[in-house]
Order: C-alpha cells, then structure tokens, then sequence
C-alpha cells in the first residue's frame, strides 16, 4: 500500500541535475509522515524507520524529532556523477528526502534494464544481481569489454594477438568437455587473460618442478582451490582459451624461473585481453561466482516499489500497459551503494603489493567486489548498479583511480605528470609477504614508464628527475635494515618498512626552481642478477651539492627535529608563534632514541654547544629549492639529512656498497666518504640564501 503522495510522486520534476530549482513536496510535517506510515504507506514506513536509525546514529535514539520537526518535507532525484555527464543527461540513481534542519535521507534508486524509465533515460540505476557468477553479470562484463574494443579508439589497446606468455593455463572449449592443462607455448600468438588474486595461508595450490609434468598433462578441476575453478569457467564463459595465473604459471621452488618470468609480467599484464579481480577474497580457497552478495537483510536490496508517475514520449500511465510489461513500471528503492569499495584498500585485493601492477598495466580490468561488479579500462570506468559510464578514468580522487587513466597510452610523461609519485605512495600502503620482493613488485610499472619515456631507472628513482625523487619522507616513523636481507641504498624510498609520501609542495618545484640546485655526478646500483628493476645488493650517489654540518647551524635560527607533521611549511603557520621561530625542520626516517617527537632542538635562548653531542654527525645536503605554499607565492629550500658511515671492509662485487653497522667511535682526523640518508629538512628559501656556513661539497650516499 502507498499513501496518495507517495503514489503520486514525479520523478521527472524532482530532477535537479546541478540546477537548483524548486522541488516538489511531500508530507506536510514528520507528524503527517508517520500517520501515513500508521496508517500502512510501505514507502512512509522506510522513511520513518531510516529518520530513527539515522537520530541513532548521531545519538539521539528519542522518536520525539518526529512529534517536533513540522517543516515540509521535499524529495529531489539525482545522479552522483552528474559533472562527468552531459548537461542535457536525464538520469537519477538516488533520491533525496529533506526538511530544512530536519530530516535528510537518501536512497538508491533503480529500475529494470527494460523500463520505460530505463529506455528514456530517466534513471539510471540498475538491479545487482544476487550472485556474481550470473549471466545478467556476464552480458555486462560482455558489454562493457566490446564498448571498450570498438570504441575507446587509441585511448585502449585494441586487444590484438601478442606472444603468448612462456606458459599459460589452457581451459579448453566453453563447454567444458576437455580438463584444462598448463600449456608450454613456445611464445607463439595468442589472446589471453589474467587473474589478480589473494593467495591466502590456507591453499597454496602451486606448479612446482616435482609436479610439472603433472599440470601439462591435466589439472583436475576438482583439486583447484575455488578462485582457480572459478577463473577457469571465467575463461570459457568469455570465449577465450588461455588465462595466465601466476602461481600455476611460475614454478615457484626454482629462482631462476622466478626471476624469468616475473620480470616479464608487464609484459603479460599488459598485452592480456582483461584481467579478472576477485578484490574480495582474501585467500585461493575462495570463489567469487557463485558469492552472495545479498547476505544481509533483502530490505536493503530492495526497500519499496513506487509507480512511474510520468509522461515518457507522450504515452500516459494509462496506456503503458500496452508499450511495457506493467511490472517494470516502477521505480524501486535500495539502500545507499558506495560504488568506489572496488578500489578501497579494505578489499583484501587491494592490500597486496604485487596486484597494484596487475591492475594498472592491465587494459582491461573486471572487479568483483563485495556490493557489484566494477570495470576499468583506461578510459572508462563503469558499474553494475549504474547504467552508463560512472566517472572517466581519473576524475576521482582515489589515487588508483587516477593512475590507471591512460596509463598504457599516456599523452604526458608519467614521471613528469607526477603519476610515478602516486604509484609509489599507494605501493608503500600495500603489504608484502617478502620484503625482497619490493622491487620487483613494482618493476612491471617501472619498465612500462622507463619504455614510454627513455628514463633512465635507479633503486626507485628517475635520474632525469632525481631532485623530486629523493624527497620523499615517512607517513610514520619507519625502520631500517642493514643487518638482514639488504633491499635498497638508504637514499630510495625502498629502504624503509613504512609508508611513504612525496610532498606536494616539493613535487611542484619541477621547472619553478630558483637559486642553485643539487648536481648529480653519478649513480650505480648492483642488481642481484641481469636486471636493473629487480632485486639489488648496493647502490651508491653522489652528489655536488651545499653542504654543511648540523653542529653549525645557525643558533639564531633553531631546529625541530623528528617533527610529528608532515612537511610542516614553517613559512604559513599562523597558530603557534614558538613555531615561527624555526628557521630548519627535520623529518626523520627512522627512530632515534635521543629525538623526542616534536622535540624543539634549541632555539635562540639555547647554545648549540649543549646539544653537540646530538647533533655533532648529522649533515645537511641541500637538494633544490622552489615555490611552495598554498599559493605558489612562498619559497622553500629541502636538503636531505645525512649522517657518515663505513662501509664493509670485505667489499665483494655484490655488496660493495654495503654498511658496516658494528658499533664503534669515528677515530679523530679520519675521513668520511660515505654517508647515509637518516631524513630530509626543509627551511624557507631566505633562510638557505642566508645562512653563511655552507661549502660545496661532492657527497656520496648509500
């Protein structure tokens, strides 16, 4: 039953695609809205139940607001995505309730993809069906793949035949008469797909030299852990042949092949057909067709039906029956969707280091998330709950989101548009089962940019554009290992077990630097075998560059060390006047148990004398200089922090780069030749051109 308003209710006048104009009414006051819900209206009732749940929520848990709110109640319709849309666009997926400070409620809204509704671009939303492995799914995934090969033009690799990867899992006919094997391709032409899964701690379902033979005789579906089974009908349902799993594709107890083949994975990420992403699954044991994605109350899914009040070219309601089926005239209700969980890094997906190059090198993606399905490609991205194309790649501010535009087929160098900085940040979020892997967890990335702009590639950093790369700095106080299992020279982000961020006022110096600027002289990294993105055993730098001692430092201008906010830009605090006094601040890579966060080191009133001993080897190294500040209008000058230290007297050819970390006194008068990155600092641009202790020196880091 529905009370004579809500039967009544007009869609087409509720639509407000970014214009405000005056919307039509509903009940009179909360006290009409729950009479109507006593009196039976389903669609009153849901108001009145999500008005209480939501007085809940902000702890109010009294139904008095419903005796005391007495403004009128609106409704308008609109779509979420409104500004990537044409201004003529005539689509609402959600429906909005409100009294001016009163309720304010909003649901989903959805109709049948043969609806009137749905035929004159009325509303886009869409049912979701109830499981993944659907063939309502499936036509999408269909849909969406052959828009994006015949449309996308040259924003999209076409998804022509490319060399097969050196093995690959071959599913057999659609119709699944034949047991799928592991296929030694002899790297001839093929199509292919990929998989991006979670491998889990419960099943670890590998190919192994003990079992090849095994796997290129057959592969029993009813052994695959359900993720494997479930690509593999994937596969066939799509109509394609090869899907390439990594750890059905690599023999995992041989390093050689490891290192082979992994290095290529660009390659075969890059040149696949689509890739399947189970985001939700955190473990192989699980499958993603046949997942319910309805577990929780039905009334979520589906709230209330309401009538289609509306004029569609000219036919009244009256005569609909005769141009639609009756039952998909209506509109119906849903709870709100978060259309962006695909790419939250609460999916288990998207926890893991290595799937962040599998998403981005990929053309093509389908996204199994825990709500919907999700589709990327390098142009579009779009989902199963909204008819249409939800944003263009890279209009979020979802740092993923953002990265995958145009990717592959980029109109701007990736490293100068800042794209690498991005990647590296939301790498540095994501977890690694060896921390050895985090080069070549990230080499696939590395390659394709070093291809799309002739960069050349060291530990992490672009030389062409070193300044940018070694000022990065810590989200939270990280560590260092130099006693383990050696990943990068202290100078590259990889050196630390935290996350990381490149600040944006420094990445805008590019092009803007004023004054003198760090000189590169040389770079040399030792990679454990033949490749350079891979894993390394010693790198070195060195730089010419200003150079002073911190023991030195003006005792006018005091020093913040180990400072608790990131990038502080002394030049625009307003609240703390003890702050403005700073002339240098220290952001620390690791702890040190003599820094106190925050620590103000000394100031004007204090001797640099007192605190020698703290800072008698710690050094600045200045890098650049630029604008920064919200404005641009402000400049800033960054240095690295470095402290000296010896290197390993037996320097073989794989480590000779590496610290010698045993505890010990510099003797007097002895020489430091090498230092190590211990943070970077930054002052405003008068006080680096002011500060009279400087000498050009030539620095090696490692």
């Amino acid at each position: 039953m529905l009370c004579a308003i809500c039967s009544a209710l007009n869609l087409r006048a509720a639509y407000f695609p970014g214009v405000v104009k005056s919307p039509p009414k509903h009940h009179a006051s909360t006290q009409a809205l729950k009479a109507s819900a006593l009196e039976g209206c389903k669609a009153c009732q849901v108001l009145v139940e999500h008005a209480v749940k939501h007085r809940q929520m902000i702890g109010d848990g009294e139904e008095t607001f419903l005796e005391s709110e007495k403004g009128q109640i609106f409704y308008k319709t609109y779509c979420r995505d409104d500004a990537s849309r044409a201004p003529n666009y005539l689509g609402a997926d959600m429906i909005w309730f409100y009294q001016d400070g009163g309720i304010s409620l909003d649901f989903g809204l959805y109709v049948s993809q043969d609806s009137l509704a749905a035929s004159n671009g009325l509303v886009c939303g869409r049912p979701v069906a109830r499981f993944a492995g659907s063939e309502e799914c499936f036509r999408d995934i269909e849909r969406w793949m052959q828009e994006c090969l015949t449309e996308h033009g040259t924003s999209c690799p076409a998804g022509d035949s490319l060399r097969l990867p050196t093995r690959v899992v071959d599913v057999g006919p659609e119709d699944g008469t034949a047991t799928p094997k592991l296929y030694a391709t002899g790297r001839t032409q093929g199509k292919w797909l990929t998989l991006s899964h979670c491998w889990g701690n419960e099943v670890r379902f590998v190919t192994e030299s003990s079992n090849l033979a095994q796997r290129f005789a057959g592969i029993d579906m009813d052994t695959l852990p359900r993720t494997f089974s479930d690509a593999i009908k994937f596969t066939r349902r799509l109509g394609f042949r090869y899907i390439w799993i990594d750890s059905l594709c690599i023999l995992q107890d041989s390093t050689e092949d490891w290192l082979a083949e992994s290095s290529k994975m660009q390659e075969y990420y890059r040149g696949s057909m689509l890739t399947v992403a189970p985001d939700h699954l955190s473990g192989d044991e699980q499958g993603f067709l046949n997942y319910d994605r309805h577990p929780y109350s039905d009334s979520d899914v589906f709230l209330v039906a309401m009538p289609l009040n509306l004029v569609v070219n000219n036919i009244a309601p009256a005569q609909r029956s005769t141009q639609s089926h009756l039952n998909n005239d209506y509109v119906r209700f849903r709870a709100r969707m978060d259309r962006y969980d695909a790419i939250s890094h609460a999916q288990p997906l998207n926890s893991r280091g290595w799937t962040l190059q599998e998403d981005l090198l990929s053309p093509r993606s389908v996204h199994y998330a825990s709500k919907q399905l999700y589709w990327e490609c390098q142009k579009h991205r779009k989902v199963e709950s909204i008819e249409g194309v939800v944003e263009t790649a890279g209009a979020l501010t979802k740092i993923e989101t953002h990265m995958k535009h145009m990717f592959l087929r980029s109109p701007s160098n990736l490293v100068l548009r800042n794209s690498w900085y991005t990647i590296v940040e939301s790498y540095m979020q994501r977890d690694l089962t060896r921390s050895e892997d985090k080069f070549p967890a990230i080499s696939g990335l590395a390659r394709e940019i070093a291809n799309q702009t002739g960069f050349t590639y060291k530990a992490g950093i672009w030389l062409e554009d070193f300044r940018r790369g070694l000022l990065w700095s810590y989200c939270a106080t990280g560590y260092r290992s130099t006693t383990w299992k050696y990943i990068a020279p202290s100078w590259s982000w990889a050196s630390l077990s935290v996350v990381v961020k490149h600040p944006l006022h420094a990445v805008r110096v590019l092009g803007n630097t004023t004054g003198p600027n760090a000189e590169l002289l040389s770079c040399d990294v030792t990679p454990e075998r033949e490749d350079i993105y891979g894993r390394l055993t010693s790198g070195i730098l060195t730089i010419r560059s200003s150079w002073c001692s911190l023991s030195k430092w003006d005792p006018t201008s005091g020093i913040l060390l180990n400072s608790s906010i990131q990038y502080r830009q002394i030049y625009e605090c307003e609240n703390s006047s003890s702050v403005l006094t700073i002339g240098l601040v220290c952001h620390l890579d690791s702890d040190m148990r003599y820094f106190e966060e925050g620590r103000l080191l000394y100031s004007a009133d204090d001797t640099v004398e007192a605190h020698a001993g703290i800072v008698k080897d710690m050094y600045l190294l200045h890098i650049t200089s630029g604008p920064a500040g919200a404005k641009l209008d402000k400049f800033a000058s960054y240095y690295l922090l470095l402290t000296p230290v010896k290197l390993k007297s037996d320097r073989k050819a794989d480590s000779q780069y590496k610290i010698d970390d045993t505890p010990g006194e510099w003797v007097s008068g002895e020489h430091k030749e090498h230092y190590q990155r211990i943070g970077i600092a930054e002052t405003t641009l008068d006080t680096f051109q002011g500060f009279r202790g400087w000498e050009t020196r030539v620095i090696s880091i490692v």
